[in-house]
């Protein structure tokens, strides 16, 4: 359920964890907002659509605490963008413009119906008619197309980053700047973005999640740490049971290069990885046998010590390729070529000489 996924994650940033935001206060919001440019003249005015990535409202249903009507956004990064604090800016400040611009429509299509109605049977006067508002607010309010009264509803968009490398991209818009003076910059409004790096967040961090999200997240976090990741596969078994969903979001994102399940099945991913680096190692060695053997048969043609130097060297390029590939040790790799103990030994000298 991504409303699980989503209250769980607004609950980290905000709460700390708390389960303050449930699932089913969650409702589904579109994320297209239109971007109105251009002048005084309707034949100048350009309209461009965006789409958020991802927009929640969330209405909350007579709970206690620090709470109010939110709409909650997540854009979700595979790549450093080194844009991001002003595209985040952009997008809440589109989003409170639309805003305002539909609560004006609203009101001026409630006082058409309302004046329609009072000429078919005059209505006494609400309580909002009791005080008369003044010429001026009533010129101002008509000019901004918003009342003293209207008000926006906070918008909190949160950097889901999920790529594999440290996020070091800018994190503010003053961050964006070249140095500028304390005193300058004290006038200049900042935008802080909320990043959401799993390089960043603690193993505690990871476990404060209740959903399955921290599962994606950690094997972000470690996907460059392949002792520590197979650890953690290990020590959690949820990681045999894989979803469709977050198989394909560690493929795009680790590119793990996961076989996806049929839909409604799962994948044991510690299996799977196994399979991935029995397949890698299989390579490997047949890659340096097959080397061996081509350098062997060169022996036989060129001068012996010359050959010997190129096969052996061959071998150690071998078993570099084969160190990187699985992420093992020098003596791992050499181990899994099965070579006599005197070709063992000079790649052993090599790899402590390098």
């Amino acid at each position: 359920d991504n409303n699980v996924l989503y209250a769980d994650l607004f609950n980290f940033i905000l709460f700390q964890g708390e389960q303050i935001i449930q699932p089913w206060e969650l409702s589904e919001k579109d994320g297209r907002i239109d971007d109105v440019q251009g002048g005084v003249s309707k034949s100048s005015i350009r309209t461009s659509e965006l789409e958020r990535d991802l927009v929640r409202y969330y209405a909350p249903q007579g709970q206690e605490g620090p709470i109010c009507k939110l709409t909650l956004a997540i854009e979700i990064q595979n790549y450093i963008d080194y844009t991001m604090p002003i595209r985040c800016m952009r997008y809440d400040g589109i989003s409170y413009v639309a805003e305002a611009k539909k609560k004006g429509k609203e009101r001026a299509e409630a006082a058409i119906a309302a004046r329609d109605a009072q000429e078919d049977e005059p209505n006494e006067p609400g309580p909002e008619q009791e005080r008369k508002k003044s010429r001026r607010e009533i010129s101002d309010e008509f000019l901004s197309q918003f009342t003293k009264e209207d008000r926006l509803t906070p918008t909190i968009t949160v950097v889901l980053y999920m790529g594999t490398e440290k996020w070091d991209g800018p994190r503010s818009v003053h961050d964006m700047f070249q140095e500028i003076p304390k005193e300058i910059s004290a006038l200049i409004p900042d935008y802080k973005m909320i990043l959401i790096d799993p390089a960043e967040l603690s193993d505690e961090d990871l476990d404060t999640f209740k959903s399955r999200l921290d599962l994606t997240l950690k094997v972000i976090k470690y996907a460059n740490d392949k002792e520590k990741l197979a650890e953690i596969m290990a020590s959690d078994e949820r990681f045999n049971h894989l979803q469709r969903d977050e198989v394909r979001v560690l493929n795009v994102c680790a590119n793990m290069g996961l076989k996806e399940p049929k839909k409604g099945g799962t994948l044991d991913m510690c299996k799977a990885v196994q399979d991935m680096i029995d397949e890698a190692s299989e390579k490997a060695v047949e890659e340096a046998r097959r080397l061996d053997r081509e350098a062997a048969e060169e022996a036989r043609r060129l001068d012996q010590e010359a050959a010997e130097d190129k096969r052996v060297n061959g071998l150690y390029d071998a078993i570099k390729s084969l160190i990187t590939q699985l992420g093992c040790s020098v003596e791992q790799a050499i181990d899994l070529t099965g070579l006599n103990d005197d070709d063992r030994q000079k790649l052993y000298t090599m790899f402590h000489e390098a």
